[in-house]
């Protein structure tokens, strides 16, 4: 049975260069019609020019589409249109798309920025610009309808001009496919690259959800997601973000990337390549490579590749470049795959110590990506994670320990906080944990970039570690560690602290901890849902429980979240974002539009 097939249009399942027997295949866009015997390449399709609007493919009678391993039904008459945009314009909706179930494919490459201007050793490259696609509904590719038809803005970003002598290199444009007034698509494009009597570095390569960085000494892909300027090469590198420059500190080749620009390469280093994005430019070493982007440049190839390549010294970057595939009547909901989420995840509790002169818990480790505040340990805020819709991620809310044991760990996505440390007692250490449980002759130690170390007990049980400070000596305060406050629910909430100490003087706590009691009963609970550290006791008791964890997501109010079985949680509107809090359970969430 004949059928048309589009690969799946998912991170990592584009393959490059497919040609099978028996098959036609249009490698640059991933599209491929079974039963036809010849094949499409990419030059057949880079014929088009400017913004023609031409039928690439017709065929007839086709049973079914199949889409991510998705069957439809719905096909009779099919045609792929074409549009391919080298400089800004209009993309028109084709006369037959009627239904609104057409599947409006669009593939993006942002402009590759220029290299510095300096013909001296200090001359290094410009980063290359990211790819980018996503997909569409026929309905939902409508921002203007007039009496002439349905039009989409296009926005082909521009190669980075060249400098003056001895400046750095302009950055190269973003290109953006404005589907409706409140949906688009931008390919970021690459940084230029940098130069100056102190320091040189190349342009970084731009991402999935932002512009590559140059300053010399910082050469970061587009964030969140790039690479990061390092001596270490791996660390340069990235998926979905653009990879970073290299520089006259850390040397090597400038990062590569899967889908963001390569970044640029300095002096005698060679530019990064990328598989979809556009290479990055260098100096008189090997330019980077791309598979279906434009290569980069060097004082050999001294022109970028379009789309997206970056420049060399005196270069300018390559332009970007769209393109816009139309197929008819195909039901699918909108995707426009990558967002990002803005985090608080918080571990359970560490019990209460459980025995003499008892230190209180340590607080579940503390990690968060929230703008201007902080995770726990000191350490500064994190990136958001990059999520895709229709995918399912883990979310698991840690458990508070019981009195002398330690919490259990919280987990979103590749984001884990570890479960707080128990408290000791009078002979007996305080355990590690997320933050340190309270001493005992030795205090727990807390994770690092999550919560603070316990103190140790004198005479009296110690404070547990809090995610905002260590917890207080025995026998002066014992008081339980600080939390950090956070506003990503909109309001102001102390969580993570640590559990008070237990003696004849018991240490108080503060966000969530259990303050520590002065006779042999059970000592205070940490508040659910702050991972706060459980009180000690004075002698004989049970130390209080931790207080369990929570994850709590801050993302566009554009998406949807789903809770898969297991999970218990609530979800807020928050200005223009939706905030989920999970309060229990593990499972997998995940988001549609």
């Amino acid at each position: 049975m004949s059928q048309l097939q589009v690969t799946t249009l998912e991170a990592n399942t584009l393959s490059a260069n497919v040609i099978t027997a028996g098959q036609t295949t249009v490698n640059s866009t991933g599209m491929f019609l079974s039963g036809s015997n010849g094949v499409v390449n990419t030059s057949a399709i880079r014929v088009i020019s400017g913004a023609s609007n031409v039928t690439l493919l017709s065929v007839t009678s086709i049973p079914s589409i199949n889409v991510g391993g998705t069957s439809y039904t719905s096909l009779t008459t099919e045609s792929v249109n074409t549009q391919i945009f080298t400089a800004n314009g209009f993309w028109q909706k084709p006369s037959w798309a009627t239904t609104g179930n057409e599947l409006v494919v669009v593939h993006l490459w942002g402009g590759g920025g220029a290299g510095s201007h300096d013909p001296g050793a200090t001359a290094s490259g410009g980063g290359g610009g990211a790819f980018v696609f996503g997909y569409f509904k026929g309905s939902q590719a409508n921002q203007t309808v007039n009496a002439t038809g349905t039009w989409c803005n296009v926005i082909v970003g521009a190669g980075g001009a060249v400098p003056a002598d001895e400046n750095p290199g302009n950055n190269g444009g973003n290109s953006i496919f404005y589907a409706n007034t409140t949906n688009s698509l931008v390919a970021y494009g690459g940084a230029g690259g940098f130069a100056n009597t102190t320091s040189t570095g190349g342009g970084a390569g731009g991402g999935w959800l932002g512009v590559g960085t140059s300053t010399g000494v910082t050469a970061n892909g587009g964030a969140p997601l790039g690479g990061t300027i390092s001596a270490t090469e791996s660390t340069r590198t990235s998926t979905f973000g653009g990879g970073a420059g290299s520089n006259s500190s850390t040397g090597g080749i400038g990062g590569s990337s899967v889908y963001g620009g390569g970044g640029g390469g300095y002096q005698t280093s060679a530019g990064g390549s990328s598989i979809f994005g556009g290479g990055g430019g260098t100096f008189v070493a090997a330019a980077g490579s791309s598979v279906y982007g434009g290569r980069g440049a060097n004082s050999t190839l001294t022109v970028a590749g379009i789309p997206g390549g970056g420049g060399t010294i005196t270069g300018a970057g390559a332009r970007g470049e769209v393109r816009v595939y139309t197929l008819r009547s195909i039901s699918l909901p909108i995707n426009p795959l990558v967002f990002s989420v803005t985090y608080v995840v918080i571990g359970g509790g560490g019990g209460g110590g459980t025995g003499n002169d008892s230190g209180g818990g340590g607080a579940g480790g503390y990690r968060s990506s929230v703008s201007g505040e902080s995770s726990g340990g000191g350490a500064s805020a994190e990136s958001p994670v990059g999520v895709i819709t229709g995918s399912s991620y883990t979310v698991t809310v840690g458990t508070g320990g019981s009195g002398g044991a330690n919490g259990t760990n919280s987990i979103f996505h590749t984001i884990t906080s570890v479960g707080g440390g128990a408290g000791g007692y009078d002979v007996l250490a305080g355990s590690n944990g997320g933050s340190g449980g309270g001493g005992g002759p030795v205090a727990g130690s807390g994770t690092s970039s999550q919560g603070f170390s316990g103190g140790v007990t004198i005479d009296d049980g110690a404070g547990g570690g809090g995610a905002g400070g260590v917890g207080g000596a025995g026998g002066v305060t014992g008081t339980g560690g600080a939390g950090v406050t956070s506003s990503i629910t909109g309001s102001a909430v102390a969580r993570g602290g640590g559990g008070g100490g237990g003696g004849e003087t018991a240490g108080t706590a503060t966000a969530g901890g259990g303050a520590g009691i002065t006779t042999g009963g059970t000592g205070t609970s940490g508040t659910e849902n702050t991972g706060g550290g459980g009180g000690g006791v004075n002698s004989g008791g049970t130390g209080g429980s931790g207080g369990s964890g929570i994850v709590i997501l801050r993302y566009s109010s554009t998406y949807t979240i789903t809770l898969g079985a297991g999970l218990t949680g609530t979800t807020s509107t928050v200005g223009s974002d939706k905030v989920t809090q999970i309060t229990a359970g593990s499972g997998t969430v995940s988001w549609s539009q």
